[in-house]
């Protein structure tokens, strides 16, 4: 998962923590697997923070997942107004 937190553009960590749903069963997946998709993370982090450092419009404001047992990934969560954290 991969998100930018910034204030009065996107949902706060809190309601993050609370819509996206996470898998608790553990990584068990071969070292090189592991590796491929924390760098393929690591890139979207990047890039994001990049886009944040040169001012840019196109910055995303939605939470990015990946699911690898489904190998899909999906964009969530809203800012919600009535709370103190995203309300900023």
């Amino acid at each position: 998962m991969t998100a930018n937190i910034i204030p009065g553009k996107t949902p706060c960590i809190s309601c993050i923590k609370k819509e996206v749903q996470f898998n608790n069963q553990g990584f068990q997946y071969a070292p090189t697997v592991t590796d491929l998709i924390a760098r393929t993370m690591s890139q979207f982090q990047a890039i994001e923070a990049l886009k944040i450092l040169g001012d840019s419009e196109n910055i995303s404001t939605e939470v990015f997942c990946f699911d690898v047992d489904k190998f899909s990934y999906t964009r969530q969560v809203a800012r919600n107004e009535t709370c103190c954290g995203c309300a900023l």
